[in-house]
């Protein structure tokens, strides 16, 4: 048990301590004990009815997702027993945390705003310390939850996809929102346009562009992970759920844009088809016979749908919450 103690210590002081989570605790704390709740409320307020454009607004707000982030992390920590059962946290931080959490003004941002079922889940936790129904080897979980942190790192701190999922979100850079993504998706000699563009000369929709591809990447490693943690549906579905609000609430805007490489990707692999019949790209290679040169390239197309149809099947796997389990959580709606 000490161990876990020493855990729970490093992982605060890794997760939170002088991070942008401690920040928005710091002004959570503050608005609260100066009685500036209509402010508070107006700060956390669903941006869907009433936008967000003021800068030090949207820096609020990143901090307070930073801590929530944070809360959902120690979720996923107690689940799979690298940190002490809840009972066990040290008083104080058990005290800071359900101040947070079971604050009446900030609860509809993360139950009905934007739910965040591991963050319900922790304070239903602290709350109601329960003895833990399912025990976990070390050596086989903790490993799992490494490349877990390992894999978020690539897209929580990158500018580029931050800047996709602001888009996604509908937020807009200038005068250019989702819809311009869109239309590059749809063009080629856009998309071309794009990947030469020289870094320096990189306009915000050039980072949306690269952020969207980054965060394909992302998708298709973590189902490789996600698979890897068929054994523990427990922890399979906790990961998904830590990024539930890009494939669960925003799953519908996510498959209009990806629809949309799927078809152009096939579209490229189409006009290959039509540039071989004219001009064949192992055609100064003499040795070959026209039966094997056809043989070849029709090996290339063939590998090419694969490979599209490899990565739907990935993509929509995660998309589509095959990994949600909401029995997980039942707790929380009992």
């Amino acid at each position: 048990m000490e161990n876990l103690t020493l855990n729970l210590y490093d992982f605060i002081d890794r997760y939170k301590c002088n991070t942008r989570a401690q920040t928005g605790y710091d002004k959570l704390q503050e608005l609260i004990d100066n009685g500036e709740e209509n402010k508070l409320r107006t700060l956390l307020r669903d941006h869907h009815v009433k936008s967000i454009t003021d800068q030090d607004e949207l820096d609020f707000r990143e901090d307070v997702d930073s801590l929530f982030q944070f809360y959902s992390l120690l979720e996923i920590a107690c689940i799979i027993q690298f940190v002490p059962d809840s009972k066990e946290f040290p008083e104080d931080f058990r005290k800071e945390t359900l101040f947070i959490l079971d604050q009446s003004i900030i609860k509809p941002y993360y139950f009905k705003h934007y739910p965040i079922l591991l963050s319900q889940n922790l304070l239903n936790r602290i709350q109601h310390p329960k003895k833990r129904e399912n025990t976990y080897q070390p050596k086989k979980v903790y490993p799992l939850f490494n490349q877990f942190l390992l894999l978020n790192k690539t897209i929580e701190e990158d500018a580029q996809v931050e800047a996709f999922l602001w888009f996604l979100d509908g937020g807009r850079y200038g005068d250019y929102n989702i819809a311009d993504l869109w239309k590059i998706l749809n063009n080629a000699q856009q998309i071309k346009k794009r990947l030469e563009t020289h870094p320096d000369d990189q306009d915000g929709l050039d980072h949306v562009f690269y952020g969207y591809f980054k965060f394909l990447g992302f998708i298709y490693d973590f189902d490789l992970l996600l698979q890897r943690t068929n054994s523990f549906p427990e922890i399979q579905s906790a990961f998904w759920f830590y990024h539930s609000y890009w494939f669960g609430e925003m799953k519908k805007e996510l498959k209009e844009v990806m629809d949309k490489t799927y078809d152009l990707a096939e579209g490229i692999i189409n006009e290959y088809q039509k540039v071989n019949s004219q001009f064949n790209i192992w055609s100064n290679l003499k040795e070959l016979s026209n039966e094997e040169t056809e043989s070849i390239n029709k090996d290339i197309v063939s590998e090419s749908y694969a490979s599209i149809d490899n990565f739907k099947i990935r993509i929509n796997r995660v998309l589509n919450a095959n990994y949600k389990n909401i029995t997980v959580y039942e707790d929380i709606f009992a």
